[in-house]
């Protein structure tokens, strides 16, 4: 019984072939919190283009984005590119972004203390987890590449999507500012009068928007697998490599874990990049054999066939049983021969005998 299960679970539990498994499929998507005013929560990502580097900016509330070039990299540029950004439109509650090396230094954790700003930071090598400013980049990208074929302004590229409303919320300058910037299109005075998008509408608006994408991309999705501390696990390491260690501690309000490799070194993962893992049981020794003595020591093959054939002596045998009596068979008369017929042929000279077919006898 449970002989399928046992095989199973013996090939399951195979390190080999747990450490090069395919990847898991994808998850469904983790909502995140909508904001309930403009500039609330935004989000930053550096991107490069045609050799050069960019700083963008987006806000989840109303979809106005920024984007500057930057001459270097490092965090005290990335620091004074958001410090001017924050000075025009004022300082978020939340700031989200990737955890790259110029956001995950000491000194840009000083700055988010000193501003009073809540860094979140999505999961290492899963862009997905921060897909609200990934998106923004695309979008950075394909107007960068649009203008460079027309040779048109970047800037006015920039203002006039800015000013491109969105269904009943307003354009993204409605959203953020409260009015229309002037363009160069022609438009009446009280077009560009300031006048303030219900937030309430708005609000609900980004949450119909969000619960609808939701449904649709988690079309053929799997569930979230969830861990618990000190659970052993795989680490997906690279593709088709899969190494033991265990979890330490899940982030609040993400996917993302961090574990512990058996040589001591911590990384944060999202959950696509875990899975279970299942340690091979040695088999348990049964109950019969349990009680037996060991130290007994064991009949040779001499001593047990010794035995055998005294057990066999010693053993009374079994009565005859009388065979039933046959009444005798009748005998067989002897079959009388035939006379021989007399042949109607010939010989040949080597004393072979020829006989003459039937057609001839006539």
């Amino acid at each position: 019984p449970n002989m399928s299960c046992d095989v199973k679970n013996y090939v399951s539990s195979c390190p080999t072939c747990q450490s090069i498994q395919k990847d898991k499929p994808k998850e469904q998507l983790c909502a995140t919190d909508v904001p309930n005013r403009p500039w609330e929560i935004v989000g930053c990502d550096l991107f490069h283009w045609k050799n050069k580097d960019y700083l963008i900016i987006a806000d989840a509330y109303s979809g106005f984005y920024d984007f500057q070039v930057l001459n270097t990299t490092t965090s005290a540029a990335v620091i004074l590119k958001l410090k001017n950004w924050f000075s025009i439109h004022g300082i978020p509650d939340t700031l989200k972004s990737d955890g790259g090396p110029q956001f995950g230094c000491t000194q840009f954790k000083e700055f988010s203390l000193s501003w009073n700003i809540n860094h979140q930071v999505s999961s290492p090598h899963f862009p997905r987890s921060n897909g609200f400013i990934e998106r923004y980049v695309q979008e950075a990208k394909l107007l960068l590449e649009k203008c460079a074929k027309e040779g048109s302004d970047i800037h006015l590229a920039l203002l006039n999507q800015r000013n491109t409303p969105r269904e009943n919320i307003g354009s993204p300058s409605q959203r953020l500012m409260g009015r229309r910037t002037k363009t160069l299109i022609p438009c009446l005075p009280s077009v560009l009068m300031p006048h303030v998008i219900s937030p309430e509408r708005v609000t609900q608006a980004l949450r119909n928007w969000q619960v609808g994408q939701k449904k649709y991309a988690d079309v053929g999705k799997t569930p979230h697998q969830l861990f618990t501390n000190g659970e052993k696990i795989l680490w997906r390491k690279a593709p088709r490599e899969w190494v033991p260690a265990r979890i330490v501690q899940q982030n609040e309000g993400s996917n993302s874990y961090v574990i512990e490799t058996p040589d001591g070194v911590k990384y944060r993962r999202n959950s696509w990049f875990l899975r279970p893992r299942v340690d091979r049981q040695e088999p348990s020794m049964s109950d019969g054999t349990a009680g037996t003595d060991s130290s007994a020591p064991s009949p040779t093959k001499g001593d047990s066939m010794k035995s055998s054939r005294k057990s066999m002596q010693s053993q009374p045998s079994p009565p005859k049983l009388q065979e039933p009596k046959q009444p005798p068979l009748p005998k067989a008369k002897s079959p009388i021969r035939a006379s021989p017929e007399k042949f109607s042929g010939y010989q040949t000279r080597s004393g072979r005998l020829v006989k003459e077919p039937i057609r001839f006898d006539c």
